[in-house]
């Protein structure tokens, strides 16, 4: 729920949407064609994931999925993870994109999910 609730809640502004970032380079300068990929490189590597809306669409929350797979049933799911990251290469930046109008509307609502998130976690 709350992977779910933090996606919605950088979805809701472009500062943390990586096609966004794109969309005003290409605006300023022309960009390469494979800049997209370096991007997405750069956002998603060995040392370092941010805190961006595509990155939880194509990844985290496919991978989330997955592990929580692995955990409950021991299946080895290594090929679905590698898929899940080739998928994310694969496809344009735009596939993934936050609909900025439609999660700044369900912003009370996922505070509220949060709130009541933490509630359960805190009962733990």
């Amino acid at each position: 729920e709350i992977l779910h609730c933090m996606a919605n809640v950088l979805g809701a502004n472009s500062d943390f949407s990586l096609y966004d970032s794109l969309c005003l380079l290409k605006q300023a300068n022309s960009v390469n064609p494979i800049f997209e990929n370096t991007l997405k490189g750069n956002t998603n590597n060995g040392y370092c994931r941010g805190f961006i809306y595509e990155l939880f669409e194509a990844l985290f929350k496919p991978e989330f999925e997955e592990w929580a797979i692995y955990i409950e049933s021991g299946v080895d799911v290594t090929q679905k993870m590698k898929r899940i990251e080739e998928r994310f290469y694969e496809l344009p930046l735009k596939t993934f994109r936050p609909d900025i109008d439609a999660q700044k509307i369900r912003l009370p609502e996922t505070f509220r999910r949060l709130a009541n998130a933490a509630l359960k976690l805190s009962a733990f």
